[in-house]
């Protein structure tokens, strides 16, 4: 049967007042002006209880003309949809007008998303930080990560520059970058590392091709790859490998080696930060750029999800 969303022969058009919706429906707004777009799957995992009740939110949201609803290509005899704000949604966010993306933009901005939701799945309260690039301070010249992502264990921490690579990027843009991010890392302190996040494992294995002959002694252990797929299915637990060398595979989780705590009140998927989200908020990321002493108590505190279960998460 197919997914295709079919508008009501009877649909009674209405100015909305965002600041009547749920809590956790004006979080869903916020999320996709960050992430541009996600799936019901990843808004169930990062904002709503359940599977059924992000369908029905998200439909009440896009009977409400704020969000489209978009078909991507099939898989597996279905057919998936996924969300964005709609232009109406932007205007009564006051946000500006956003051209439809291609299928590869919609691809390269769900799979940055997943990046975040394949590690939250997996561990809740790991995530303490997830920014796009629209929201990334300045970092030097030809230095734009489509993504800013900490982690903390609880004894150690890290922060990762994403690069999002769909297999579009020639061989010269991606030395051009490396060498960008190896000037930043000179002057930088420990915890922080580049990581692509690929589409396929012959795309992470051709990156390696390219940075092998370059040597940039500012990466060594610092730069990273993890196909996307891997993550989604393992979340931390995913096997990253050096780009640029050859070190021992690791997983994402034990790259998180800076003893300094990097833990915000504000986990990702936890009910503080939906709470910040719907309110419009951002985390205060001061403290977090080159962490701050671990306090005795903190290595004992492992990560939790912060969640309240309930029919509508509380909300």
């Amino acid at each position: 049967m197919s997914n295709r969303p079919t508008p009501p022969a009877h649909v009674v058009r209405s100015r909305v007042d965002i600041s009547l919706l749920h809590l956790s429906d004006r979080a869903c707004l916020r999320l996709l002006e960050r992430g541009r777009v996600c799936t019901a799957t990843q808004l169930s995992n990062l904002l709503y209880p359940s599977q059924r009740t992000t369908l029905r939110r998200t439909r009440q949201l896009w009977l409400k003309r704020l969000l489209n609803r978009e078909s991507l290509p099939a898989e597996q005899g279905g057919i998936p949809v996924a969300y964005r704000l709609s232009e109406s949604g932007r205007r009564r966010l006051h946000l500006n007008p956003y051209r439809s993306p291609s299928l590869v933009t919609v691809r390269h901005q769900l799979d940055g998303v997943e990046f975040v939701t394949g590690i939250h799945r997996q561990e809740r309260g790991l995530v303490q930080l997830w920014w796009p690039e629209s929201m990334i301070p300045n970092l030097g010249d030809g230095i734009h990560p489509d993504q800013l992502v900490i982690i903390d264990t609880g004894e150690a921490s890290a922060l990762f520059l994403v690069e999002v690579d769909e297999s579009t990027e020639r061989p010269p843009v991606i030395r051009e970058r490396l060498n960008a991010y190896a000037k930043m890392f000179a002057v930088r302190h420990a915890g922080w590392y580049l990581l692509w996040v690929v589409n396929s494992p012959a795309r992470l294995a051709r990156l390696r091709q390219i940075a092998a002959p370059m040597e940039i002694a500012n990466l060594t252990g610092r730069c990273w790859g993890v196909p996307i797929g891997e993550v989604s299915k393992l979340g931390g637990s995913a096997q990253a490998v050096t780009i640029g060398e050859n070190l021992p595979p690791r997983t994402l989780r034990s790259l998180a080696t800076d003893p300094k705590s990097r833990r915000t009140p504000y986990p990702v998927g936890s009910d503080a930060w939906i709470q910040l989200l719907a309110d419009d908020g951002l985390e205060d990321v001061h403290e977090l750029w080159y962490g701050v002493e671990r306090k005795p108590g903190d290595s004992n505190q492992k990560p939790g999800n912060g969640r309240v279960h309930g029919a509508e998460n509380g909300r």
